[in-house]
């Protein structure tokens, strides 16, 4: 996310595609922090298909003012060699 500010929410969105050639099911999602929330588009991907994964930052969720902070959203899935994809991101929390 880059440099943020003490209480901004800021949201990124990242895309999941199936490159398999069969339906990719999202089976759980989960944020490794409460300060960080996923909205997944589609739970089942079929093949060739993508789905989007929009990641929201709460800055002001805790003190993390003048910290760098990093979080994620595992999902995972029925793929038999990854059954778990991440996505991580990044913060510079500023100090006001």
């Amino acid at each position: 996310f880059g440099r943020v500010g003490a209480r901004d929410v800021v949201t990124r969105t990242f895309l999941v595609r199936n490159t398999g050639d069969a339906p990719l099911t999202i089976s759980r999602a989960y944020t490794t922090c409460g300060c960080t929330t996923a909205n997944i588009s589609a739970s089942v991907i079929p093949p060739g298909q993508a789905a989007t994964v929009e990641l929201i930052f709460d800055a002001g969720f805790h003190d993390a003012a003048g910290q760098t902070v990093r979080r994620g959203v595992i999902l995972e899935n029925n793929d038999p060699e990854q059954p778990q994809g991440e996505i991580w991101v990044q913060a510079d929390v500023a100090t006001n």
